[in-house]
């Protein structure tokens, strides 16, 4: 970092100052930040086999995940297969490093078979994607990769998730993962089923060794439907549960009695 120096923009002196990341002028307010740059930092990594946030080797290896870190064992980077490329997470949550990369697949599906089958579960994200199959293995489970996904996910994921009787959905507990809910129930209806957690998302489970309350919670699935849509035998028991309010308007004509 470089201090007091003279803005290129206004001229005046012992006012500009240039940082890692962007430089500003503390007289006239000129800034300019830096384009970050893509860093290739498989060089100098190397492959570790490694328990990473309660995932086992096993378990990244089925899922030909690969964890990257340097010669002390120190994890930097998370390496993620999907169909058409490959996204990387440099540790502990940077997804910067992924140009080109996008959200048109569904993490894991290259496993699951075209035929279908009676049960898939669909989670938020890659580590819960490995968390959920570690605990409920064997078993078919994709993920989605990100909050919002293009449209073009689900047209990518329909032919495989349409043929399966039941789509167990495992939202996180946030706003994400209830239109997660309901937009899986609106394109499969009367075929998707919600699992409420306790936890914040599958992957606490397996760091917390909480693999039984998982499974409970799996046990006790509930079925989903789009929000707009009232057909389900919890909603029907909520409405006949609703006090009924009944309020008196007298006649007119008793009025003047």
């Amino acid at each position: 970092m470089k201090t007091h120096e003279t803005c290129p923009h206004c001229g005046h002196k012992d006012c500009y100052t240039y940082y890692e990341d962007h430089e500003h002028c503390y007289s006239c307010g000129h800034q300019v930040w830096y384009k970050k740059k893509e860093v290739d930092m498989e060089a100098d990594l190397k492959p570790l086999r490694i328990t990473y946030r309660g995932i086992t080797p096993e378990t990244a290896d089925y899922f030909r995940v690969v964890t990257l870190g340097t010669a002390d064992d120190t994890v930097s980077m998370r390496l993620y297969p999907y169909p058409h490329a490959t996204k990387k997470r440099i540790h502990p949550k940077d997804f910067s490093q992924n140009k080109g990369f996008s959200n048109e697949h569904m993490f894991g599906m290259d496993k699951v078979p075209s035929s279908g089958g009676n049960e898939i579960y669909v989670v938020e994200g890659e580590e819960d994607t490995m968390a959920t199959h570690q605990m409920l293995k064997p078993a078919w489970v994709v993920g989605v990769p990100g909050a919002k996904p293009p449209q073009k996910l689900w047209e990518n994921s329909y032919a495989k998730l349409s043929k399966f009787d039941k789509i167990v959905v495992i939202p996180d507990n946030d706003e994400a993962g209830s239109s997660l809910v309901s937009k899986l129930a609106t394109q499969y209806p009367n075929k998707v089923y919600e699992v409420t957690l306790d936890r914040k998302d599958p992957n606490e489970y397996v760091e917390a060794n909480d693999v039984a309350s998982f499974i409970h919670a799996v046990s006790n699935k509930r079925k989903a439907v789009a929000k707009w849509l009232y057909n389900s035998p919890a909603v029907f028991k909520n409405i006949l549960a609703e006090e009924e309010r009944l309020v008196y308007y007298p006649h007119p004509s008793s009025a003047t009695e």
